[in-house]
C-alpha cells in the first residue's frame, strides 16, 4: 500500500501532528528510571570508571555523599547522650570523629566482615581516647544492633569518588 498524499486525503503529515502534553512527563519519568537505575548499580559497589562523563562523576559523589552522611555518636530512638546527662561525655569531639568514621564505614557498606572492621576500629578510637568501658558498651551496641544499618553490598564497599 502507497503513501496517502495530504493533500488529497485532507490528513495532517506526521510531522504535524500535535505533540502530547504528557511528553514532558515521560521524558522525565525516563530520566528519573535512569537515575535509579545508576544508583541502584552504584549501591552494588559499581561506581563510574575513569573514562566517564564529569556529569557521572559527580552524580556519584553526590550518591556517595548521600550514603555515607553522618551524625556523630547517637542512639538511634533514644536520647541518652543529652547535655547534662551521665553520659555526655559520650559526645566528646574524639568520640564524635570516631563515631563519623564508623558511620562512613557503614554507609560505604560491604560484607559482614567489612561491618565487623568498622565496628572494632570504633572500639579502638574510643579505648584510646581513654575511655575502656564506654568503648566496650559501644562495641557490643554496635555489634548487636548495627546489622540494622549497615548497608550490605554483594561487590564490597562503596569505592570511594575521585577527589575525596
Amino acid at each position: 500500500m502507497g503513501r496517502l498524499d495530504p493533500t488529497k486525503t485532507g490528513a495532517q503529515p506526521a510531522a504535524a501532528t500535535e505533540v502530547s502534553p504528557y511528553a514532558a512527563m515521560v521524558v522525565k519519568r525516563y530520566e528519573a528510571r535512569k537515575t535509579r537505575l545508576k544508583k541502584m548499580k552504584w549501591a552494588e559497589g559499581e561506581a563510574p570508571g575513569p573514562d566517564a562523563s564529569q556529569e557521572e562523576k559527580e552524580a556519584y559523589r553526590k550518591f556517595y555523599e548521600e550514603q555515607t552522611s553522618v551524625n556523630g555518636c547517637s542512639v538511634p530512638g533514644v536520647s541518652l547522650a543529652q547535655e547534662g546527662s551521665p553520659v555526655a561525655g559520650y559526645r566528646s569531639p574524639e568520640n564524635v570523629q570516631a563515631c563519623n568514621t564508623h558511620d562512613v564505614g557503614y554507609g560505604r557498606g560491604g560484607s559482614g566482615d567489612d561491618r565487623k572492621a568498622a565496628d572494632e576500629a570504633l572500639y579502638r578510637e574510643i579505648k584510646a581516647n581513654g575511655q575502656p568501658v564506654r568503648a566496650r558498651v559501644t562495641y557490643a551496641g554496635v555489634r548487636v544492633f548495627g546489622w540494622m544499618f549497615f548497608s550490605y553490598r554483594d561487590k564490597g564497599p562503596l569505592p570511594i569518588p575521585e577527589g575525596k
